[in-house]
């Protein structure tokens, strides 16, 4: 997988500026799950059931971006989209000029889109559990592999690889 030039150049200069600062470890990448919720029922989202009703404020998931300060964030967790604060989560990260990538299942991310401000700090990643059937059985939900690799309103963005 290629990475784009400006992600590249700014994992090389905050390496760099760790190693100068002296410091021995430090994260590339943040994994934030603001919530668990999902809408689909996954067998591997089940082992979660205890802890759906918890969501991380956007308050919170700042603080975290600004405590690790990897240049890299990952917004998991069950759906991500499902966080009913997830734009203004998304607008502090990029404020921050932290590289975005945001994991979704797909089925709730057409709707989103609508909202989306482009930006080249920002993309996607639809999990797929395998192909067609494969994955529309995992995930519980008939159909759900089509509607992530060919959504209706993806034609205004431009994919990059």
């Amino acid at each position: 997988m290629a990475f784009p030039m400006r992600l590249t150049f700014s994992l090389i200069r905050y390496m760099i500026e760790s190693k100068l600062g002296e410091v021995d470890r430090f994260p590339l990448a943040l994994m934030l799950q603001p919530t668990f919720c999902s809408n689909l029922a996954c067998v591997r989202i089940r082992e979660y059931q205890d802890t759906f009703d918890r969501i991380l404020s956007v308050e919170e998931c700042l603080a975290a971006v600004d405590e690790v300060g990897a240049p890299v964030v990952s917004l998991t967790g069950g759906e991500p989209l499902l966080h009913p604060d997830i734009e203004q989560i998304i607008s502090g990260i990029l404020e921050r000029k932290r590289f975005l990538y945001l994991s979704t299942n797909g089925l709730v991310a057409e709707d989103f889109l609508s909202r989306l401000k482009p930006s080249s700090y920002f993309g996607f990643v639809f999990q797929l559990d395998g192909m067609a059937e494969t994955h529309d059985r995992m995930a519980g939900h008939p159909g759900l592999f089509e509607k992530a690799i060919l959504p209706k309103r993806y034609d205004n963005i431009v994919l990059t690889h």
